[in-house]
Formats: structure tokens, C-alpha cells, sequence
């Protein structure tokens, strides 16, 4: 089967795009045939991102209503549609460590970004993909929840417990015209089963067994 050319119409905006899981999975994409609209707070690398896309860079601040709505607005407004969503972006700063330690604004900042731009940035897209009757949400979360390391899981805690939560909100049968997906990632692939080993390559697996695991 020849997926090389299956995105080909599509538009993908992908937030956290102009690096690391962002930046890999437009890059994909964009093989794959999609029109790439990048949105990252910084300027710099992603307009170097888009422009190796042959895409559009839109800066943005995740934790930001207005900033996420002027990102999808502006990807429909050019190019006529939002059909993928990739909601990628997220933080694990240095400050944010132990309980102790960790003053309220760092905490708050991580849930900023790392979970209330989920939110928003799913309201966003499904304000066109509801009109469309199409599309797809796709959200990447940590699966090693209950690993610590170096006592930096607070990432993970918020941003996949926070998810699972709210998913099914999603993907509720009256919102059948935009699908949720987790899509997960294994940080560690040394004591992976088969079935771990595949999500780590980056699986998309539905958001309600997911949140069953």
C-alpha cells in the first residue's frame, strides 16, 4: 500500500512545530502530501521550519487564546481548511522539580502550555473541522507515567492524565466530524514489549483505549 501521497489536500497545523516531535512529524507529513502551517513561539526556527515545508509559519503562544485562534484562523483564511491538528506543544522546564522547590508561577506555566493549550487548541480547530464535517486531533502525551525521572514527570502527569480526562469530550459522537487520536511515544525502548516497541514508532492509537490503559 502506498501511503507516500495519502495527505495529499489536506492542511496540517502542528503547534511545537519548529522542533524535536513537531518539526519530525510535519516533516512527515509534508512527504506524505499535506500543506504544512507551523505554530511555535519562536520565530526564528519556525520560519526556518516552514520554509523547508513550503509551508506557513504563524507565531504563537500555546498558552494564549487569541494567539491559538489567530493560528487556525489564519491556516483556514490561507489556505481553506483545517484538516489535521497536531496539538504537539509542551515544556518540562529546569524549574520545575520537586515539590519543594517548584514556586507557583513555574508550576502554573507548565499548566499553561502543557495542558490548557490542549484545550484551546482543540476548540480552535474544531470551530472548522465541525463546519467541514471532517478531520482529525491528533495529541502527543508521555506514556511512562508512573517512571520518574529525575523528578522532572510532572509533563507527563498533567499533560496525559489531563488529556485522557478530557478527550472523550472530543470525540463525542456529536462531534463525530473531527476524530481525537493520542498519539503516543515511548521515551525508553529498552524493556518494550513488541506492542510498546510499535507506539514508539509513533502508532496512532484511539484516544478512549488509551485512556483505558
Amino acid at each position: 500500500m502506498d501511503l507516500t501521497q495519502r495527505l495529499v489536500g489536506r492542511v496540517a497545523v502542528i503547534t511545537g512545530g519548529a522542533g524535536g516531535i513537531g518539526l519530525a512529524t510535519a516533516q512527515r507529513m509534508h512527504a506524505e502530501g499535506a500543506t504544512i502551517v507551523i505554530g511555535d513561539i519562536d520565530p526564528t526556527a519556525g520560519k526556518a521550519a516552514a520554509d523547508e515545508l513550503d509551508g506557513l509559519f504563524v507565531p504563537v503562544d500555546v498558552s494564549d487564546e487569541a494567539a491559538v485562534d489567530n493560528l487556525f484562523d489564519t491556516a483556514a483564511d490561507t489556505y481553506g481548511a483545517v484538516d489535521i491538528a497536531f496539538n504537539n506543544a509542551g515544556i518540562s522546564p529546569p524549574d520545575d522539580d520537586v515539590i519543594e522547590t517548584t514556586e507557583l508561577p513555574a508550576w502554573q506555566k507548565v499548566q499553561d502550555i502543557n495542558l490548557k493549550s490542549v484545550y484551546l487548541s482543540c476548540r480552535a480547530a474544531l470551530r472548522h473541522m465541525v463546519l467541514a464535517k471532517k478531520g482529525s486531533i491528533t495529541l502527543t502525551v508521555w506514556r511512562e507515567t508512573g517512571i520518574l525521572l529525575d523528578g522532572h514527570n510532572r509533563y507527563t502527569l498533567c499533560r496525559k492524565h489531563g488529556i485522557e480526562y478530557g478527550v472523550d469530550r472530543v470525540s463525542l459522537p456529536d462531534r463525530n466530524a473531527a476524530k481525537a487520536w493520542v498519539l503516543a511515544y515511548q521515551l525508553g525502548r529498552r524493556n518494550l514489549s513488541a506492542k510498546q516497541h510499535s507506539y514508539s514508532q509513533g502508532q496512532a492509537i484511539p484516544a478512549r483505549k488509551e485512556a483505558s490503559r
